[in-house]
């Protein structure tokens, strides 16, 4: 399988490093002057993280706060305010697994907090607030759209995506559908991988990509071409369930759920630009943890591995930003859980 590489210092690497650079010393020789510089950078690379973490401790800090103001509120009954609403479900994250629980990804503190609160409330009712529009402005199936309807909220249907809705839910709030515009074919296939070089080569952890050698073979392949001109697409970020899924399901299954919505699967060239771009198009940092799997015709790494293999454009929980494959083989199946991305096209 395509290796996950450890990138950046953990309280615990550094631990281990210093270690590992103290006994050097104590052994003397050319080792131990290499040691004593090795020494100063795991020190500095240790602030870093003091200062990482006193800046994710205030923030926070923040939030509980607020949250506790808008919990006691919302056990007295009283209305809460639409700023209060759109903080409240803006940093909900839905719990997900087997009878509601993520067994991966337990939620806990400020996210617990905020379930919590949201299972107590009549979402539907919040909606409207939250999504800025009104009541009879939201479709909850195919029948109910009309000229003015600007949300939708219900199982997705073939074409949903021609509509100009602004907001699509298969939930809410925890079936949002994403969407975000992107334009392929601006660059070449050297200029993408000359880009790549210089990001993984960078000693900015904010700008740093890693790429192992599998997924590099991926796009050295003739298979990873380019559109020959500028084309605007909308990319779509679906998981698994949303396309009616309660079960895993092989690749071919999910192909099929995506044609009939209208949708693409994406060039190869999205994986590796979407990496790149990331922040751009999504208009935020991407959240750590976030693995997006692209769906797209699987490419196999040559030499390296005949599997063929997908795209995917992972941020670890420690910060690193990545550029990874991972198999696609037709017999396997995916969890209702992995989210992909497709696309629509748009016009120019």
């Amino acid at each position: 399988m395509p290796s996950e590489t450890k990138m950046f210092a953990s309280a615990e690497d550094i631990s281990e490093r210093t270690l590992a650079a103290q006994n050097k010393i104590r052994e003397g020789g050319e080792g131990a002057i290499r040691a004593h510089f090795e020494l100063n950078k795991i020190a500095a690379e240790a602030e870093n993280l003091k200062e990482e973490a006193e800046k994710e401790n205030g923030k926070e800090t923040g939030k509980m706060k607020k949250l506790i103001e808008i919990d006691n509120k919302n056990k007295l009954q009283e209305p809460l305010s639409k700023d209060e609403l759109i903080f409240l479900y803006e940093n909900y994250t839905p719990f997900e697994g087997f009878n509601g629980i993520n067994y991966d990804k337990p939620l806990f503190g400020i996210g617990l907090l905020i379930a919590e609160i949201i299972a107590s409330r009549n979402t539907l009712e919040d909606a409207p607030t939250v999504l800025g529009c009104r009541s009879e402005e939201i479709a909850y199936n195919r029948e109910m759209i009309d000229e003015n309807t600007k949300v939708y909220i219900g199982p997705l249907f073939p074409n949903i995506f021609s509509y100009n809705f602004e907001h699509i839910y298969t939930s809410f709030p925890e079936g949002r559908i994403e969407k975000a515009a992107m334009t392929i074919g601006v660059k070449t296939k050297e200029e993408i991988n000359e880009d790549l070089k210089k990001r993984v080569e960078s000693n900015n952890k904010t700008e740093k990509i890693y790429i192992d050698d599998h997924t590099k073979s991926m796009m050295n392949q003739p298979e990873f071409d380019i559109v020959k001109k500028p084309e605007k697409i909308s990319l779509i970020r679906l998981k698994v369930s949303d396309l009616g899924f309660t079960n895993n399901a092989t690749i071919d299954e999910i192909s099929k759920e995506v044609e009939k919505l209208g949708l693409e699967l994406c060039p190869p060239e999205v994986g590796p630009y979407l990496r790149l771009k990331y922040e751009e198009v999504f208009k935020r940092e991407q959240p750590k943890d976030e693995n997006l799997k692209i769906g797209m015709k699987p490419i196999c790494a040559g030499s390296i591995d005949s599997t063929p293999s997908l795209f995917r454009v992972c941020r670890a929980s420690g910060g690193e930003s990545s550029l990874s494959a991972c198999w696609a083989r037709p017999q396997h199946r995916w969890d209702p859980r992995i989210e992909f991305i497709f696309t629509h096209k748009l016009d120019i």
